[in-house]
């Protein structure tokens, strides 16, 4: 059986729902929702480790804001980096809210910048040697206007914008037997000529 959560009694809490409902009239539920747990775990919070603070002019950010920023990070069943990031914007913002309701500007600067946890840096998964054979023979086969010019892309190093500025004389003999792609004024403000061989040639006339 899951442990059911005790009903939560605080003297804040009428104050923190007023200011969720203002803040969320126009949010998903699931927002709203997100709001009303940011809410739950700072007042549970403060009621355990802090209850002589029972009004918002007792709120200060040490020991209140950082003892619960702490007290995320060390909950159990542990609370993931993004969430804890939404919970945080959620309680900042609605201290924003209670500031403005109640004039006290100072619960607007309770909360620093460098309190949002940062996103952890993901490089992308590159594609394997045979993810791109496949990849490549699906284009292949396709054979469309739109397999064509990945095709292209993916010979040439162009971008995407670059392959669909493309004029139709686009290929230039630079030699006998030898051809070179015409890429207009991208990105970088040049235009170039970019070698390519007789698969690449046989693109631009599907093309065309």
């Amino acid at each position: 059986m899951s442990r059911r959560r005790l009903p939560l009694h605080h003297p804040l809490l009428a104050l923190f729902r007023t200011a969720a409902q203002s803040v969320t009239t126009a949010m998903s539920d699931s927002s709203k929702g997100r709001y009303r747990t940011s809410t739950e775990y700072f007042l549970r919070y403060l009621g355990k480790h802090h209850p002589e603070a029972v009004t918002l002019q007792h709120l200060r950010r040490d020991p209140h804001i950082l003892g619960w920023l702490s007290w995320l990070v060390l909950h159990q069943p542990p609370i993931a980096s993004p969430t804890r990031s939404l919970h945080i914007i959620a309680l900042r913002r609605l201290l924003e809210e209670l500031a403005w309701l109640h004039e006290l500007p100072a619960l607007s600067r309770l909360f620093a910048p460098d309190d949002i946890p940062k996103r952890d840096d993901r490089l992308p998964r590159p594609l394997t040697s045979e993810q791109d054979q496949l990849i490549q023979q699906e284009l292949l086969h396709r054979n469309d206007v739109s397999s064509n010019a990945l095709l292209l892309v993916r010979h040439t190093g162009m971008r995407l914008g670059e392959c669909a500025d493309l004029s139709f004389d686009c290929l230039r003999q630079i030699a006998p037997g030898q051809w070179a792609l015409h890429v207009p004024l991208g990105k970088l403000h040049t235009e170039r000529l970019v070698p390519v061989d007789e698969s690449v040639c046989q693109l631009v006339h599907r093309l065309r």
